[in-house]
């Protein structure tokens, strides 16, 4: 419940989208997801880098308001829906409880200079998954496939085995 951008801010040029499916019907009161528009383009999201740079919690009044009070779009949802967002959004859930179901997932362009790179590599040092291609995918004699993962075994990833 922490107003946020996901983390370690993404490069502004370093193009990414998120894409989230919640399993539960979820509105303002029960924890959808909240965004403040415009903070992916860096004329305004700079001016809110603390949020970035460390979130906010939700009794930090730094803006004036405790941050489940700012101005944001409530993206209410039902199952089946999908919600697709500039993951360089300032964006969070409040009100949320244990047990909300929900499936995130983050697509970014092919990293094209040494910041990308480096921030890439920043983000998969602090997860557990992301970045990690399954040996599935890495093994399949597919050039497309192929094309995917290479960039990340080339940057030293682990490979993610089956559980």
């Amino acid at each position: 419940d922490r107003l946020q951008g996901d983390g370690d801010h993404l490069p502004w040029d370093l193009n990414s989208i998120k894409v989230c499916l919640y399993f539960d019907p979820v509105d303002s009161n029960t924890g959808c997801l909240r965004v403040i528009p415009g903070t992916h383009r860096r004329e305004f999201g700079e001016r809110l880098e603390p949020i970035w740079r460390n979130g906010l919690e939700p009794d930090d009044k730094r803006y004036g308001v405790p941050s489940e009070k700012l101005p944001c779009a409530s993206l209410e949802s039902r199952p089946g829906d999908v919600i697709f967002f500039s993951q360089g959004m300032c964006h969070s859930s409040f009100g949320g409880g244990n047990g909300r179901r929900m499936l995130a997932m983050s697509v970014l362009e092919k990293p094209t200079n040494n910041e990308h790179i480096n921030f890439v590599k920043r983000f998969y040092a602090r997860t557990n998954f992301t970045f990690r291609p399954a040996e599935s995918w890495v093994n399949r004699n597919s050039p497309r496939i192929h094309g995917m993962v290479r960039p990340l075994l080339d940057m030293g990833f682990d490979i993610s085995s089956p559980t």
